[in-house]
């Protein structure tokens, strides 16, 4: 079985559940598909994935969707950043070196259009191709960011990051379990589709 996934979810979330879900069900033969969610979308509707995971709901016909879990959307920057320290204003964060996903994807769109949204015009930015290392990045004290919060618990949690409270910010973003609406799921699908649903609450911090 073949499972798609966008970034976010991939690297946190489903990665943690593979695992767990193998331990129950030793016998299926398990391989996780790591992309952008619009290459995810357009792998499930080529049959090359027979599962998929993304953060942005598929417009197509051919594509059954459902709501599979929320988390919200954070601005952070390095405990070394003076940011962390000080009141923030839409206008000190404009004029901040913005690290953000590479140009097409769906999350740094959407991350824009909030920012924008927000009265926050980037006026710099330095684009990575990976959550890993934008974290890292952000990390140094140089710079900000906007995450989700799956992605960084754990450095909130070591304050290696550390979430600026701005004005009029309040933001979630949806992630959806995705088939194709033409086919009958596999048994071996249709127990990881319940097991995702189901162990939400076993990830509750990620969920």
């Amino acid at each position: 079985m073949t499972i798609g996934a966008c970034k976010t979810a991939g690297n946190y979330v489903l990665s943690r559940m593979l695992p767990l879900f193998h331990m129950r069900f030793p016998a299926t033969q398990l391989r996780l598909v790591i992309k952008d969610s619009n290459s995810i979308e357009r792998m499930l509707v080529e049959r090359e994935v027979d599962l998929a995971f993304v953060d942005a709901k598929p417009s197509l016909a051919s594509v059954c969707s459902e709501l599979w879990l929320r988390d919200r959307i954070c601005i952070v920057c390095g405990a070394d950043n003076l940011l962390a320290q000080q009141p923030i204003s839409t206008a000190l964060l404009s004029q901040q070196v913005w690290y953000l996903d590479e140009s097409a994807t769906v999350s740094r769109v959407r991350a824009i259009q909030l920012l924008h949204g927000c009265g926050i015009v980037p006026s710099q930015n330095i684009t990575m191709t990976t959550l890993g290392a934008i974290k890292r990045a952000t990390a140094t004290g140089y710079g900000v960011s906007v995450l989700p919060y799956m992605a960084i618990d754990a450095e909130l949690a070591r304050a290696d990051l550390v979430e600026l409270s701005v004005p009029g910010w309040d933001f979630e973003r949806n992630y959806w379990m995705i088939c194709r609406a033409d086919e009958t799921l596999s048994p071996a699908c249709c127990n990881f589709r319940e097991f995702a649903s189901d162990n939400c609450g076993t990830l509750q911090h990620l969920c």
